[in-house]
């Protein structure tokens, strides 16, 4: 088991191990140090990033694993063409479901139209028939009934309509601090 000593962290005490850590020479030994040490202590650091971005690596990495392997780099390039194929196909794909979706919904309001207007026709005439066979009250209870009926499904679809294409609300719109 080590000692609590080599554990820890000493500090450095001879000149050649102050030399090798200036970063832990307190601000009097620092001032000491003759021009020779100074010199020896400065190190220089050159960083050089790159970035390369898309579906291919870069070049000089390609290079790299055909000398590995010359097939690599035809391997990668139509791997990269396969998935951009494959990413298009199903873009494609979405996009025509997208359509087929939308379609289907303007049929089924277009049918749920002519079905409603076929139900007024066909209550109206009940209740025209109840009125001219004296059941004014029946009739009369048969249409307002309708009527309402009508209008709130009109006024409800006009409302879910509205919350649907109503854009959701971002942090900056509704925060406080960004309000003028």
């Amino acid at each position: 088991m080590p000692d609590s000593e080599s554990t820890s962290k000493r500090q450095p005490t001879t000149d050649t191990e102050l030399a090798k850590k200036p970063s832990n020479l307190p601000s009097s030994t620092q001032s000491n140090l003759e021009p020779e040490q100074e010199e020896s202590t400065q190190d220089s650091v050159t960083l050089i990033a790159s970035h390369w971005e898309g579906p291919l690596p870069h070049p000089n990495i390609l290079h790299e694993y055909a000398s590995i392997d010359s097939s690599f780099p035809e391997r990668i390039v139509r791997m990269a063409e396969e998935q951009s194929r494959h990413r298009r196909e199903l873009e494609r794909t979405i996009t025509l479901a997208e359509v087929e979706d939308a379609v289907k919904d303007r049929l089924e309001r277009r049918l749920g139209q002519i079905f409603a207007t076929g139900l007024v026709v066909v209550v109206l005439g009940v209740v025209l028939w109840l009125g001219l066979n004296d059941r004014t009250v029946v009739a009369s209870i048969l249409a307002g009934t309708s009527i309402i009926g009508i209008l709130t499904i009109l006024v409800l679809r006009q409302r879910v309509s509205k919350l649907i294409e109503k854009p959701s609300p971002t942090a900056s719109d509704d925060s406080p601090l960004h309000r003028s």
